[in-house]
């Protein structure tokens, strides 16, 4: 009869046995019981881990991993490598969706880190939360990932150690592991470079929201020649003012045209909320660019122009014929990271 015991967090206690003899033993009596309940005369294949240690048992030989299982949160984490190691399931690593592809009994299992879940046989197995930790690797709550494999184990509370066993497919495969294209610290390199772009996308996103909300504020506030607001702008000041109040930017307010020079080009294709808009001709004088506006999205910008601060279309027809280039202040410009 196959036992899925909660995992739940103990402190070990070997007494005054080596833990490697501990783990023997007990090893050798779950073992036993097993075999009893299973009614089996020779030793099935097992596996014994013991938390917060490196040496563990595959059918009673005593091999060491590079780390070892851990209690977080009220769950067993496995590191991949161990069972990789111990149980002979290759792993591939996954850059495209930064996931972890094990193969077991033919059947695909695979552990995707940025939707914390497991897939085997194309289905959703389990929701989990996998450990990535930098110098080391990536560890997956155990539990989940046996009962998703239908692979029978026990919870040892008294020793905080699982005992992993198999009557018929072997858990401890044999097998010559093949070379990867992608390693396992390669792997949680990229993935940790992909979480901080992430982070710094929804930062980027929420300051977007934060930006449009300020300049929207300022609808309706009249034009002014040379003002820079908050209650009266001209084109450069209302610009200046909405991206260094939001703490967007950081320059000395100038003309449309010295801002242009602060900027590097945008095709239209990347033009993201918060990039400029500049316009030439729009009245007259020696400068090229004579009128700058901020995209909101939608094919819209935000500008003090006519008599107040306003929303336009791109496409307005005046608009469209002084059309000069988009662009996006240089790095060195902006203080929001």
């Amino acid at each position: 009869m196959k036992k899925y015991l909660m995992i739940a967090a103990a402190v070990l206690a070997l007494g005054s046995a080596s833990p490697v003899q501990a783990m023997t033993k007990e090893h050798l009596s779950r073992n036993a019981e097993i075999r009893k309940e299973l009614a089996v005369d020779s030793p099935i294949n097992s596996l014994y881990l013991a938390v917060d240690e490196t040496e563990y048992l595959a059918d009673g030989e005593v091999r060491t991993a590079a780390w070892g299982p851990y209690i977080r949160d009220g769950r067993t984490y496995v590191p991949l490598s161990l069972m990789e190691e111990a149980c002979g399931l290759p792993i591939t690593w996954n850059l495209q969706d930064f996931s972890a592809i094990l193969m077991w009994r033919g059947n695909t299992l695979r552990i995707s880190l940025p939707e914390n879940k497991i897939y085997y046989k194309g289905e959703t197995a389990a929701d989990i939360s996998p450990d990535v930790v930098p110098g080391s690797g990536v560890a997956v709550p155990i539990a989940e990932v046996l009962t998703a494999l239908d692979i029978p184990y026990q919870w040892l509370p008294e020793t905080s150690s699982l005992f992993i066993y198999q009557k018929n497919d072997r858990i401890l495969q044999k097998i010559k592991l093949p070379e990867r294209m992608v390693s396992e610290a390669k792997f949680v390199e990229e993935f940790l470079k992909y979480l901080a772009e992430q982070a710094q996308q929804q930062d980027w996103t929420s300051h977007q929201t934060s930006l449009l909300e300020l300049a929207k504020s300022r609808l309706g506030m009249p034009y002014v020649g040379g003002a820079a607001g908050p209650n009266a702008f001209d084109c450069s000041g209302f610009v200046h003012w909405v991206l260094t109040t939001s703490g967007t930017a950081s320059y000395t307010r100038g003309s449309s045209q010295s801002l242009f020079a602060l900027c590097e080009p945008v095709a239209a294709a990347d033009l993201k909320v918060g990039d400029l808009v500049f316009f030439t001709r729009t009245y007259s004088t020696r400068a090229t660019v004579t009128h700058s506006a901020i995209y909101i999205g939608n094919g819209q910008i935000i500008h003090a122009a006519g008599n107040q601060v306003q929303i336009t279309p791109l496409s307005d027809p005046y608009w469209a014929n002084h059309f000069y280039a988009y662009g996006r202040l240089r790095s060195d410009f902006i203080t929001l990271k």
